[in-house]
């Protein structure tokens, strides 16, 4: 880090130059791991300057956490690191890239079995894993550089609307509607586009005795939307009474 303070280095300090150590990372990478793990954190610490998260002119330059992250996985997997901080589709993705996945299909497998409690107590683990998921991809910004964070960022809201909706039914089993609705409020915060998040918030509402028809409508719509089988949506769309409320717009389901 300390040589990016030399004048003659001064040049090299640019966006331009962070993607193209990169890009050369990525094109050493089946030949020489050695040289190509040097570009990467080169790239790396050039975009740390850029971007104004390291001060080069210090005695000692601090070396920015996300940077020393990313240069410690460079030694553990360089090829993840690489997939992690690049668009280059010859990269092949790591199989750990969605970790909660295992903890996820356990909890899963717990409602389906109609363990209600257990369910609830695994899933709220698996939102934990999501939390730590979650801040690790927010902290890795270097605009700079082509991150594939927000792309992980949106697996992570997918999926956690899934775990979500799993707490309302088990909830929703257990007969406390109001804790089922706010776990559908959540999933249908995290995937807007979820059919069965407003059908959970739809029978929460129906057993709250509160109007639910604009729920299960945004359902049949998702649905449809999603190439989704629709019958059992439109059958808790028709009980409802279309006379209480309107139809819900896009805007009202987040």
């Amino acid at each position: 880090a300390g040589l990016l303070a030399r004048p003659e280095m001064q040049p090299l300090i640019s966006h331009h130059m962070a993607r193209v150590l990169m890009s050369e990372a990525v094109d050493c990478y089946a030949r020489n791991e050695t040289i190509a793990r040097a570009w990467f954190c080169s790239a790396m610490l050039i975009a740390a300057v850029v971007e104004g998260k390291m001060e080069v002119h210090r005695q000692e330059p601090k070396v920015p956490e996300v940077v020393s992250h990313w240069v410690r996985e460079a030694d553990r997997n360089l090829g993840a690191a690489l997939w992690q901080w690049t668009s280059c589709k010859c990269l092949e993705a790591p199989k750990d890239t969605s970790p909660w996945d295992n903890a996820k299909a356990k909890s899963a497998q717990l409602a389906k079995e109609k363990k209600w409690q257990q369910a609830i107590t695994s899933s709220e683990a698996v939102l934990k894993i999501f939390e730590e998921a979650a801040k690790t991809e927010s902290e890795n910004v270097l605009a700079c550089l082509c991150c594939r964070s927000p792309e992980c960022l949106r697996r992570i809201s997918h999926d956690r609307a899934r775990v979500q909706s799993n707490i309302s039914l088990c909830h929703f089993s257990m007969g406390d509607a109001t804790a089922a609705l706010h776990a559908a409020d959540r999933a249908v915060s995290d995937d807007p586009s979820f059919a069965k998040a407003y059908l959970r918030r739809a029978l929460a509402l129906e057993r709250l005795g509160q109007p639910a028809w604009a729920a299960a409508d945004a359902a049949v719509q998702c649905a449809q939307a999603n190439g989704e089988a629709i019958d059992a949506y439109v059958a808790i769309r028709d009980r409802q009474k279309t006379s209480s409320v309107s139809p819900m717009t896009p805007s009202q389901r987040h």
